[in-house]
């Protein structure tokens, strides 16, 4: 190849490759400018989309908006040119406005009738359904003398000789109308509970009137009895002559007077005492009682041995309580009771004073007047309750004094002198000598009326000044010997006792 050649072949490749890379140049340009513009086009996109949804999302809230306002206008009236309120139109589409006109004019035509006639005086009278006549002949409606006997209240009912002589009359049962009997064995180890203002006190006067007139005696604790008249033991005064000693309100004295009941019931089971005369131990405030440590051990040790033991010889319980609960009636203390009473109580109170859930919803159901009995068997009967009132009591006390006026009018509690009686029973076998309280010698405690009672029994000096007076040796015991020697001295012959040092 000349030189000339070399020349054209040199430029042809040069121009090739230039103009190569001039179409590279321009081409690679183009592609860059077209793939710039596809992505402006995708972001317009991209926000005409955006806005679209926001014009839907506006479109929608003006909608939900009108439909607001088109269902305010559709449901409210608004009010009118007298200024007349808003009505819901559904209430005027209803008939509900309709029976509300009605009823109002109902109740204008009630108030305009002449009121019925007030009696001047009331007497309370237990409403309730009989089945059958007293004297057992079917019957669909009450005979006068069932619905007489039942409205009768405990004076009534004793005037007319519808008490039993040797059971107690509880009350008349709200499903037959029939009396309630009860005896000593079913009555024996009582617990009885009920919110104030139930009826408790007109239950109790009832069962311990019945009792005095049958010959029973009574030892009564009362911690509250200081309290005055509210208190049960101020309420059952008019039966002072059937008490053995004062009412116990102290610790010392409580605590004294569950020993002598205690003692009383040993002997008798020992057979050192013959008498079987009732003895009723009533404690008022059981619940307080037993959540005592210093009164709970002695009461419920004494409670277990009624129950137990005791009541074979005419020693018995009754205890009143109101807040029953786990821990303050505990199943051993319930287990000392063979027979539940209840006047109006919460449900879950009586049901822990029972143990019987038939018991509390009853208990929940009573008005005043009414009780619930759950029976040693576990029956649970609903009845209405005599009404007995302080004054009756002060009755069955004069009444077993012998004492009546003339002109038929019972002397009252005040009105009758009482002699202090010793609560001493003596066997008529026995041949120690009798101890009798002078009549001009002061009253005796329970503390004096115990050792007394252990002397005649035949326990000796050193077990009577231990169990009763608390010494053994020193100079407690030489004191407590001069004490008893002293009463003694003022019993015995009726000498008068010397003053204490």
């Amino acid at each position: 190849m000349d030189e000339l050649e070399l020349i054209v072949w040199i430029l042809l490749v040069v121009g090739t490759t230039a103009a190569v890379a001039a179409f590279l140049g321009l081409g690679g340009a183009w592609v860059v400018q077209r793939i710039q513009l596809l992505l402006l086009d995708v972001e317009a996109r991209r926000v005409a989309l955006t806005a679209q949804i926001v014009g839907v999302d506006l479109l929608r809230t003006d909608l939900q908006s009108k439909q607001v306002d088109v269902s305010l206008k559709n449901e409210i009236i608004r009010p009118d040119e007298n200024g007349l309120l808003p009505v819901s139109r559904a209430l005027i589409d209803s008939s509900a406005l309709a029976e509300a006109v009605v009823m109002a004019m109902h109740m204008y035509i009630d108030a305009q009738r002449p009121a019925a006639n007030v009696p001047h005086t009331l007497h309370w009278a237990p409403h309730i359904k009989y089945d059958t006549r007293l004297d057992g002949v079917e019957s669909d409606e009450p005979t006068a003398a069932a619905a007489a006997l039942v409205s009768l209240d405990f004076w009534q009912l004793y005037e007319a000789g519808q008490l039993p002589t040797n059971k107690f009359l509880i009350g008349f049962d709200l499903d037959d109308g029939q009396p309630i009997l009860a005896d000593w064995t079913s009555l024996y180890s009582a617990l009885i509970g009920g919110q104030s203002g139930s009826g408790k006190s007109t239950l109790i006067r009832n069962v311990l009137a019945q009792s005095a007139m049958q010959g029973g005696r009574f030892a009564i604790i009362d911690p509250h009895y200081a309290a005055g008249e509210e208190s049960l033991g101020a309420s059952l005064m008019p039966l002072r002559r059937q008490m053995l000693f004062d009412i116990a309100s102290t610790d010392e004295q409580m605590s004294q007077t569950i020993r002598y009941v205690a003692d009383v019931g040993q002997r008798r089971i020992s057979g050192k005492e013959a008498d079987r005369t009732p003895l009723v131990l009533v404690v008022d405030e059981t619940t307080a009682l037993l959540s005592r440590s210093n009164i709970a051990s002695e009461l419920l040790g004494l409670l277990k041995i009624i129950a137990q033991e005791t009541r074979k010889v005419g020693v018995y319980a009754m205890c009143i309580g109101q807040q029953f609960s786990a821990e303050t009636m505990p199943t051993t203390a319930r287990n000392s009771f063979v027979s539940m009473l209840s006047c109006r109580a919460r449900r879950d109170v009586a049901r822990v004073q029972s143990g019987n859930a038939m018991f509390g919803r009853i208990a929940e159901t009573l008005v005043p007047g009414q009780a619930v009995w759950m029976t040693p068997k576990g029956e649970v009967k609903k009845l209405a309750v005599p009404n007995t009132t302080q004054r009756h009591l002060e009755a069955v006390s004069n009444t077993l004094a012998g004492r009546k006026a003339s002109a038929g009018i019972w002397f009252t509690h005040e009105e009758t002198t009482l002699q202090n009686e010793s609560a001493i029973n003596h066997s008529e076998t026995s041949n120690k000598p009798a101890i009798n309280k002078a009549a001009d010698s002061p009253a005796l405690d329970t503390k004096e009326l115990r050792a007394l009672a252990m002397f005649q029994a035949g326990s000796t000096i050193k077990e009577i000044i231990g169990s009763v007076y608390g010494a053994t040796t020193g100079m407690p015991y030489t004191k407590a010997m001069a004490e008893f020697t002293n009463l003694l001295r003022g019993q015995i012959g009726g000498v008068q006792r010397a003053p204490t040092k």
